[in-house]
């Protein structure tokens, strides 16, 4: 798991968010980044590596979808995490080293919007 950092901009002892020290504070996130459409098929399909100040992706997809992070990832149905057309998962990224697989649940064909953060 990558190191990850308080973007929270309060102290330890003002945080009123709850903001762990030394992990991601999702609440202060800003998924203004690289967007990286991915087309679901019946085959697994990776996204470009994470750029290097990327720290959390946001997944959106329009069909339902399994997906996996990694350096490598292969995304396999019923074999790795679900996630539901319409859903939206938070997931905590290693930048310059991580990408994501996705691959369709069911038989049709639909769209997976992956965007990186910009904090």
């Amino acid at each position: 798991m990558a190191t990850v950092r308080d973007v929270s901009g309060n102290n330890p002892l003002g945080d009123t968010d709850h903001a762990i020290g030394g992990h991601y504070d999702l609440q202060a996130t800003k998924f203004l980044g690289d967007q990286h459409p991915l087309i679901l098929g019946a085959a697994s399909v990776q996204s470009p590596v994470f750029s290097r100040q990327c720290r959390a992706i946001r997944l959106a997809p329009e069909g339902n979808c399994h997906y996996l992070v990694s350096d490598n990832p292969t995304a396999v149905k019923d074999a790795t995490q679900f996630l539901a057309s319409g859903a939206v998962e938070i997931l905590t990224v290693r930048g310059g080293t991580d990408r994501i697989a996705v691959i369709q649940d069911a038989a049709e064909m639909d769209l997976v919007m992956i965007t990186e953060d910009k904090s």
